[in-house]
């Protein structure tokens, strides 16, 4: 789903109106609010990754944030592999 919100606000970077530009604000503030629901629960279960996230630029678009899956994490971090099952 989070996907699907990114493909459509990277399509519709270009809008002129102010009704665009406010939907565009809302559907950001949106995808954020799922992003950090996202964050906590990554918290929980992989408390490293908190490290990554601190090191990203915080005037990032939440469409260009990374949500770092266990999948994409770097092997030194040390994921569990049983997060790594669960994810596929």
């Amino acid at each position: 789903m989070i996907q699907v919100v990114r493909r459509i606000l990277k399509q519709r970077c270009q809008f002129k109106t102010v009704l665009q530009q406010a939907e565009l604000q809302e559907k950001r503030a949106s995808l954020f609010l799922r992003i950090q629901k996202w964050w906590d629960a990554q918290d929980l279960y992989m408390p490293a990754i908190r490290e990554l996230r601190a090191a990203e630029s915080d005037h990032v678009k939440p469409e260009s944030l990374l949500l770092y899956l266990p999948s994409a994490i770097p092997a030194d971090i040390g994921i569990s592999g049983a997060l790594l099952e669960k994810e596929e």
